[in-house]
Order: C-alpha cells, then structure tokens, then sequence
C-alpha cells in the first residue's frame, strides 16, 4: 500500500503546483495585464515525466490509465493556454512504456493500446490531429496548430510499441496457440500500418528492423507451439497404435505460419533496401529455430539449414557485419537435420560442421564448433570408427590451437569442456589416446604458465585440479597405473611453484590413483597404496574412512597367505590411534574391521581362525571402552565362525581341535547376545563344524550335532546343508532318533514341514 502511494502522492503534488501556476497567470489582478505572467516559474516537462513513470513502474494494475490521464491532461492545458510545457517525445514514450510493460498481463489489450497511441502520437508529429479531440469541424484552428509545430515522433516510440508484442507472450496464462497467433495477427497488422507511413513519404525515424523482429518472433512462438500441439497428438496416436495421422486442421495452419515467416524474412531484406534500414539477425535466428522445431513438416530442416545459409551469405559476401551466424545456430540446424536419420542427411551435417570449422578458423570467433555436436555426430555414426576418430582429430585440432578459449582463467565453462573432450576420445577410440591428448595439453599449459612466470609475466590460463583428475581417469582407463601416478606426481610439484599455489591434489587425486593400484593386484599394490595414504597426510589432506578403507583393500588382494591381511590390520589399528575423539570421518568402525575378519576367513592362513578370534576380542574390547562405531555385528561373528571350518581338511589333530573351541565358544557367545542372535546360518556352520572338525562317530561328536539338529527342528529352520552335514556325521541311532527314519531311507523331502517352515525368514 505505502508502494502505490507513491505515485499517487507525486501525481497529488504535481497538480497543485500546475494550479497554482494557473491561479498565479490568470488571476484577477493579472486579468488586465498578461504580460505579468512569470514565465520563469512554467511546470518543467521532467516533472510530468517523472510522475508517469511513477505510475509506469508501479505494481498499481491500471498504473497505465493513470499514466495516460496525466499525458491527456497535461496536453489539454497547454492546448488551451493554460501551461506553455508541450508534451515531450520521451512523457509520450513514458505512456507507451507504462501499457508495454504490462502486456505479459494484458497480453491483447496492453500491445493493441501502444498502437493506438502510437498511431495518435504520428497524427500530432504530422499536425493532422489534436489529443484528446476530434476533428475540427469547418477547418483546423490554425494558433493550435502552430502550438505543435516544434513536436516530432522518435524511433524510440516505435521500439516501445512493438516491443510489446514481444512481451505479450511471456503471458503465462495463455494456453495454445490461438493466442500467440492472434498477438502475432496483431504485429503484423501493426506493421502494415508503419510500412504504409513509409510509403507515404514520412520522414520520421521508423525503425522497421524492430518491426519485422518483433512479427516474426510471434509468428516463430506460435508454430513452436503448433508444432508441440501435433506431436503431443501424434503420441496419443501412437500410443492407439495408429501411425502416420496429423490433425490436418494444425497441420495446415503449421505449414501457413511458417511460410509467412519466410515472407516476412523476404519482406524484410527488401524493406532494408528500399528505406536503407538495418536487418535484425535475431529475427533470422527465431525463424530459423522455429522451421528446425517443426520436425511434423517434411523438409522443415532443410529451410533451417538455406535460412543459415542466407545469414552466413549476408555476413561474408554482402557485408553485413551485424549479421554473425553463431554456435547455437549450427547447434539448432545440425541436430534437426540428424533428426531425420537418413545417410544425406548425415553427410549434410557433416558438410555444414566443415563450414562451421572453415568460419571459425577464418576469425569469427562466434562459431566455434562446441562440442555438443561433435558428440551428435559421433553418436549419429557410432559404427564408422574411422569417421569417429577423423571428428575427434578436428575436435582437438580446433581446442588445442585456442587453449586460451578451453582454460581461461574465470571461465568454469571451458573446463567442463575439456573434460567433456577426454571423456569423447575415451568412449569412441582407443582410451589411451585420451590420455595422451589430455597429457600433452596440461603439459602445454604448465609450459606456458612457467615461461611467462619466469619473465614476470602472469599467465592468461589457469589450471585446476580437476583437469588433472581428468587426465588421471584417462590413464586409469587406459590400465596405466605408472603415467597415472605420475600426472598425481606432476601435481605435488606444479603446487611448489608460487603461480600455482592452488593448484593441489585433493581427495578424488588420490582415491583415484589408490584404486588403480587395487585394481591391478599385484603385489606391491597394498604397499603403493598405504605410501599414497601417508603423501595424503603430507598434503595436509585428512584421510576418510574411504581412504583407511582403500589401504585396507589393498594390502588383502595383495597376498592371500596373512601377510597382506596383517598388515591391513595394523594400518586399521593405526588408524585408531590416530582418530581423535571428536574426527568420526576417520574412525574405524565395525565395516572395516568387518572387511578383515572376511579376509582372515577366505584366506590360506593355516591359523586364520586364531587371527580372526583375536581381532574379534580387540573389537570386543574397544566397543566395551566406549567406541560404539566398534561394537561387533551378527556378521562380525560369523566371519569368525567361518574361519573355522574353512579349508579344515588340512588341519592336524590339534589345530582341529583349536578351531572348534573356538567355534564353540564364538557360537556360544553369539547365542548370549543381547541384541543379535544365531541364525540358519550360524547352525549351518555349526553342523558343518562338528562333522569336520570333531572325530567322526565319538560321543563328544553325536552329543552336539544331536543338539543342534533338534534346535533347528524345533525353530523350524533345518534346510538341506543342515540336513546334510547331520547325514554324514550321525550314527545310525542318533539319526533315527532325531528323525524317526533309518538314515538310508530319509532325504531331505522326508522331512517333516514344521522342521523347515521358518527357512524364508532366517
């Protein structure tokens, strides 16, 4: 409310100045004697003008009838004598602003209304008509016409006008077509109207070039919204599995749109010759952009490609330095030519990237081939990898001899376009080559940014860390292990130089390198990967579980006999030494002393089953000291139990006998847990367990596999391992007891129901 008193306020003010102006002219006392009007103390037109724009810029929805009103007023009383300030070309242009700036709200109203005025405004240029009036009836009043014999209209007023058009159609509640194309019915209706006052002889300043922009942009709005409506409906079809079936009605007045666009076009390029007018290369790019959408009409791309045609001829051949074809425009006509999949059209595109190349290299900086359609292309001819690396070798070509456009310094852009290059080699050609193309352009530059360092001179390029990871990625898809860790090294010494102080190895550079050496599994990986850990530290990078997680990879794929495995249990207990109270991001946890206990239990270790119970007690130890990320989970102690049984054939006597005390008690202690219990699976190794591990047919053996096979009948868990296992090891009387069959005679079918129907949830 205080924001619409504003204007309300300044209009208030305004006329009781302009009254009492009046009262101070034309009093009684000056009744007699007019030659003491103050001449000096006259309203100035700036004081008028500020109040329309008062009301122009407000929120007020009918700001531009009060705008209008003070413009009516205003040039009645200097019509009539009253104030000797004539309304000024720029309070008119104000009116004509305030309807135009809301024609996103009166998207017909608003435009038609800045005509209307606009019309009235050439009438009082050409001292044909008066505001506010009609025509004079018996003949023109010849003093009031002379009052306006020093006003003329501007191009300004012009470029307001039909400026509305164009701001009609951010309308948001207009739904279809029909709308935008009687807005643009109404430009062009408009623009018969200025074109006949050229004709005329007028010699006002009509700038016709913003005329035939804005038409056409209403016209392009309007068949790119056809042209969503047919294809919307085209889906339905297909959808009814009919194919092939336009509505002929859309159809048609798609086809009517766009061959008035082009009239206008043609219209367009005569006018500038005939009245020496500009030509506007927006309106080449709306038409252009709405016959390449138009994908419903046949041979609607190859108009897109003669009207990109015609703008590259305007600038090479007819000298039209405004007119500069750019990067989008090939982007817009190369994929709707694509688009129709065939071979000529294939070999169209490639034709006109050719051209694109050719103009950019001739210095029209504004057509660099972006990467977008090399990508198009590439995809368009995946299966000619010949083609594929020609494109590539272009592509490169073009980025490499303008470094400065791919990596300069506050253009973020330029380096997701380098990535973009490397990823393109990686997919389409041999991944090395990737690497060796990314290599040799960050070399390039660090040569550059070192020469000019050394004469004192800043660097125009910048590098970044993530175009090293970049190049890393390459070399690691390339299986180059050695040149990736190299680039890593490459970093850490560019970062010593006072020009590149940013430049660092982050967190990605060396997670990165890490799980390259994993990969590999060699043995010299678990080493190679815990020295990357400590050159983080040296960094002053702070090591993620990710990374202790990496280490501890690496050091087990390194060797299966425990010495690896040893020594990823050290660094897990290093790292905890080294976790403060407060840094959760590096303690160690359950999952990482998990991913040992796994490791003790699948290795070769003839003692593995000692390892794992030790690491178990540790765990169990730190959790009872407060460590909760520590606390030891259901699989924490099957990876115990497991360890036991594994690879137990190769065991003595006495190392059996070892790992069932340690089964038992692991088994036992998992039973008395307070918050997880055995399940299928723990019995599954349990039995599993007492038939290797204990001598076959002893008492000791039939008095726990006995156990055992009654819990699972009773828990209704028995599956076909426990089953089995229990076969094997039970005499004949402690298997018709447990079962009620003779053992030749049972199979696991045999079974009752109730002894396995709880198999699904354990």
């Amino acid at each position: 409310q205080e924001e619409l008193a504003i204007p309300s306020r300044a209009e208030e003010l305004l006329w009781i100045s302009v009254q009492q102006k009046i009262d101070r002219d034309f009093g009684e006392e000056n009744d007699h004697n007019n030659s003491r009007r103050d001449s000096h103390t006259d309203i100035g037109a700036g004081l008028f003008r500020a109040t329309i724009s008062s009301w122009s810029h407000s929120n007020h929805p009918d700001g531009m009838h009060y705008a209008e009103g003070i413009l009516t007023k205003m040039a009645d009383l200097y019509e009539n004598g009253k104030i000797r300030t004539m309304p000024t070309p720029d309070i008119f242009n104000a009116v004509l602003g305030s309807w135009a700036r809301r024609s996103p709200m009166h998207p017909f109203d608003a435009p038609e209304r800045c005509i209307a005025i606009l019309k009235h405004y050439e009438l009082i240029s050409d001292k044909k008509h008066l505001p506010g009036s009609d025509e004079v009836e018996g003949g023109r009043d010849r003093a009031i016409d002379c009052k306006w014999s020093n006003f003329s209209i501007d191009e300004k007023a012009y470029k307001i006008a039909f400026g509305a058009f164009r701001s009609a159609l951010h309308n948001k509640s207009m739904n279809g077509s029909e709308g935008v194309l009687k807005i643009a019915e109404n430009a062009e209706y408009a623009l018969s109207h200025t074109l006949k006052r050229l004709q005329s002889g007028c010699s006002d300043m009509i700038p016709i070039a913003d005329a035939y922009q804005s038409v056409i942009t209403c016209y392009a709005k309007a068949a790119n919204i056809i042209a969503g409506e047919i294809e919307k409906e085209d889906e339905v079809f297909r959808e009814a599995g009919v194919i092939g079936m336009h509505d002929e009605g859309k159809f048609n007045q798609l086809t009517e749109v766009l061959g008035r666009i082009n009239a206008l076009l043609i219209e367009m390029e005569a006018a500038s010759n005939d009245y020496y007018a500009e030509i506007r290369i927006e309106a080449y790019d709306e038409a252009l952009k709405a016959y390449a959408n138009a994908i419903v009409v046949p041979d609607s791309e190859i108009e897109a490609h003669r009207i990109l045609r015609r703008i590259i001829q305007l600038h090479t051949e007819e000298g039209h330095d405004d007119i500069i074809p750019n990067t989008v425009m090939f982007n817009t006509v190369i994929t709707a030519l694509l688009r129709r999949g065939s071979i000529d059209s294939y070999s169209e595109s490639l034709h006109l990237l050719k051209e694109q190349e050719r103009l950019h290299s001739d210095g029209i900086p504004s057509c660099k081939p972006s990467i977008f359609v090399y990508r198009a292309l590439l995809a368009a001819n995946s299966d000619n990898s010949s083609e594929a690396s020609s494109l590539l070798e272009r592509m490169s070509l073009i980025y490499e001899s303008n470094v400065v456009d791919v990596l300069h310094e506050k253009s973020g852009a330029n380096s997701v376009e380098f990535n973009e290059i490397i990823e393109l080699w990686s997919e389409v050609d041999d991944k090395s080559k990737a690497a060796e193309w990314a290599e040799t352009m960050l070399l390039r530059i660090a040569n550059d940014i070192y020469e000019k360092s050394a004469r004192c001179q800043a660097s125009t390029l910048i590098l970044r860390t993530k175009n090293f990871n970049s190049v890393i990625k390459a070399w690691l898809e390339a299986g180059n292990i050695h040149q990736a860790e190299s680039i890593l090294d490459e970093m850490e010494r560019l970062n010593s130089h006072h020009m590149l102080r940013d430049l660092k190895p982050d967190i990605l550079s060396f997670h990165s390198v890490m799980k390259g050496w994993i990969d590999i599994n060699r043995v010299e990986c678990g080493d190679r990967v815990e020295l990357l850990l400590r050159r983080m530290v040296v960094n002053k990078l702070r090591p993620t579980v990710l990374s202790y997680k990496l280490v501890l990879d690496a050091h087990i794929k390194s060797s299966r006999r425990g010495v690896g495995i040893s020594k990823a249990e050290k660094v897990l207990k290093l790292m905890y030494s080294k976790a403060g109270a407060s840094e959760r991001c590096m303690r160690p946890n359950t999952k990482l002393a998990n991913i040992l206990l796994q490791a003790w239990s699948q290795s070769h270790f003839e003692k593995k089953s000692i390892r794992a119970r030790s690491l178990l007690d540790w765990m169990k130890k730190e959790s009872s000291n407060g460590n909760i990320y520590m606390n030891p989970n259901f699989a924490s102690y099957t990876s115990v139990m497991s360890s036991c049984v594994r690879s137990s054939r190769d065991l003595t006597e006495q190392e059996k006998k070892k790992n069932f005390q340690i089964l038992l008690e692991t088994f036992e202690e998992l039973a008395k847990h307070r918050t997880i219990q055995p399940s299928r699976i723990s019995y599954r190794i349990m039995m599993k367990g007492c038939n290797f591990l204990l001598p076959n047919n002893k008492e000791q053996q039939q008095h726990h596999i006995n156990a055992l096979f009654e819990h699972c009948k009773k828990t209704g868990i028995v599956d076909e391992s426990i089953f089995t296992s229990f076969h094997q090891a039970a005499q004949e009387a402690t298997f018709l007891h447990a079962t009620g069959y003779e053992s030749k005679l049972c199979s696991f079918e045999d079974l009752p129901n109730e002894w396995k129907n709880n198999n699904d949830t354990c």
